[in-house]
C-alpha cells in the first residue's frame, strides 16, 4: 500500500513561473501517490490555463509522467486572505480529496509558484521519514535560484537547526539564518498537533508554523538540496521590514 504525499502550490497570476513549479512535482519518482492542488487567488493571466492543461495531461496518462509517481491533481480559484490561508485551505481541499487512506502514510509539503523542487526530493523525503516512526520532519540544505532559474547559491553551513532555537522563533534572519519552507517535509500528524497555519499571517505564517511544530518534535536535515527558492525582484520577501514586525508583534 503506497503512502500518500499531499502538495499545494498557492499561487496568482504566475503564468511566467507555474509550469516549471507543476514539472517539477509531477516528474518526481517513488514508490507513492501524489495529490498535488494549485490553489488559486484570482489570477488575471494565463495561470489557469496552465492548471488546466497539466490535469488534462496527467489524466490522459493515468497520472504518470515517463515514468513518474501516480498524480492526482486538482486547482481551484477564490479570493483568499493571504498566501498562507491559500495554502490551509489547499490542503483542506487535498484532505477531503483521499480516497480512503486507511493506515497510510501521509506526508505534507507546499512550494510556491515562484520555486522548484530538486530531483529525487520526494523519494528523499519519504525514505527519510519512513524508515523511523518517530520521524515527523525532515528538511534539506537550503539553495536559491535566480529569476532566470540559474543556481546561485547554496548555503554551506549550518545545515542542522536547534530545536529549542527554532520553537523560540530565533531562525528569522537576523539573529540566526532563516529556515528555507521551500523542500521541508512533515507528517500529517504533526501537522495536526501544531494546529496548521495561520490563515491571519500575511509574510511570517511559515516561520510560525515551524515554531509551533518545534514544540512537538526536533526537525533533522538531509546533506541534499530538496528544492530551490527563487530570487526576483518585487516578490514578498524582498523587504524583510514587514515580515520582522510580524513576526515581533508574534
Amino acid at each position: 500500500m503506497r503512502d500518500i504525499l499531499l502538495v499545494v502550490t498557492p499561487c496568482r497570476n504566475a503564468e511566467s513561473s507555474l509550469e516549471q513549479t507543476i514539472l517539477s512535482v509531477v516528474q518526481q519518482r517513488g514508490n507513492f501517490e501524489i495529490y498535488y492542488h494549485v490553489q488559486d487567488g484570482g489570477s488575471t493571466d494565463g495561470t489557469l490555463g496552465i492548471a488546466t492543461k497539466w490535469i488534462e495531461l496527467l489524466h490522459d496518462s493515468d497520472g504518470r509522467l515517463h515514468g513518474g509517481a501516480q498524480v492526482h491533481m486538482s486547482w481551484d480559484s477564490r479570493p483568499d486572505e493571504s498566501m498562507y490561508d491559500a495554502i490551509q485551505t489547499g490542503f483542506e481541499s487535498l484532505h477531503r480529496k483521499l480516497e480512503a487512506p486507511d493506515d497510510r502514510r501521509i506526508v505534507m509539503t507546499w512550494i510556491n509558484a515562484d520555486d522548484v523542487f530538486a530531483a529525487g526530493a520526494f523519494k528523499a523525503a519519504m525514505t527519510f521519514l519512513g524508515e523511523s516512526a518517530d520521524r515527523h520532519w525532515v528538511t534539506g540544505i537550503p539553495s536559491t535560484i535566480t529569476e532566470d532559474g540559474m543556481i546561485a547559491d547554496v548555503r554551506d553551513s549550518p545545515h542542522a537547526y536547534s530545536r529549542r532555537q527554532l520553537a523560540l522563533g530565533w531562525y528569522d534572519g537576523r539573529g540566526r539564518p532563516f529556515f528555507q519552507q521551500e523542500g521541508t517535509f512533515w507528517t500529517f500528524s504533526l501537522w495536526v498537533a501544531a494546529g496548521g497555519l495561520n490563515r491571519r499571517l500575511k509574510l511570517a505564517g511559515d516561520w510560525d508554523l515551524w515554531r509551533r511544530m518545534a514544540r512537538e518534535t526536533g526537525v533533522a536535515t538531509v546533506r541534499a538540496v530538496l528544492a530551490h527558492h527563487r530570487r526576483r525582484a518585487g516578490q514578498l520577501s524582498a523587504d524583510l521590514g514587514p515580515y520582522w514586525s510580524e513576526v515581533g508583534a508574534l
